[in-house]
């Protein structure tokens, strides 16, 4: 599967109103993908910032906000690099899914403000997310998170914004997701996927 999108990452990369970004926490694509440069996102630069305990009735709710440093050194390296990989190096699965969601964000506000200016959007920037079922899943992100990476996904066409999704999991992946991404594979048996489409 990662072969298979390296090659078309490789296809993407050769337009040059094309930007690709790579987002992996092993280090394949930065030793595999030459025309890509890399930035290590070390796990202090995703710093948890508050936690909210609410009791409602008989339940816990437990939300968790996180902030981003090295603003700079990222912004920077998006600025100079056409094509690039992070490889983020956190272990826990809501700090890379806050991380990807950062950067998205950071793309989808800056071409939703030339948008509003009326300006013609002319560069495609294509977000490669492997094992993408880590990312996109309901049940390892807050439902904050999770309902702003919708609202993300929703738009970001109209924006010149695409999502390559990569798992082996398929099922794994929130129904929302996998209901408005074209499958590159053909048929595959899902347990609820026809179910919870209709």
């Amino acid at each position: 599967k990662t072969n298979m999108a390296m090659i078309l990452a490789q296809k993407l990369a050769e337009n040059p109103e094309n930007h690709v970004i790579i987002f992996e926490t092993f280090p394949k694509w930065i030793n595999e993908f030459y025309p890509a440069k890399y930035l290590e996102i070390p796990e202090n630069w995703i710093k948890e910032t508050e936690k909210t305990i609410s009791i409602e009735d008989i339940w816990l709710q437990h939300e968790t906000s996180y902030t981003i440093l090295g603003k700079e050194e990222i912004s920077e390296f998006l600025r100079r690099n056409k094509d690039c990989i992070f490889l983020v190096s956190a272990q826990d699965l809501e700090k890379i899914s806050f991380f990807v969601y950062s950067v998205v964000y950071k793309l989808y506000r800056r071409n939703y403000d030339l948008k509003r200016k009326n300006r013609k959007l002319k560069r495609h920037f294509w977000f490669i997310l492997e094992e993408s079922q880590n990312s996109l899943d309901r049940r390892v992100i807050s439902r904050k998170l999770f309902n702003r990476f919708r609202k993300l996904f929703s738009e970001a066409r109209n924006l010149n914004l695409h999502f390559i999704l990569i798992t082996q999991r398929l099922q794994d992946l929130n129904t929302y997701f996998r209901a408005r991404t074209s499958l590159a594979i053909g048929k595959i048996g899902l347990d609820d996927f026809d179910l919870k489409l209709r």
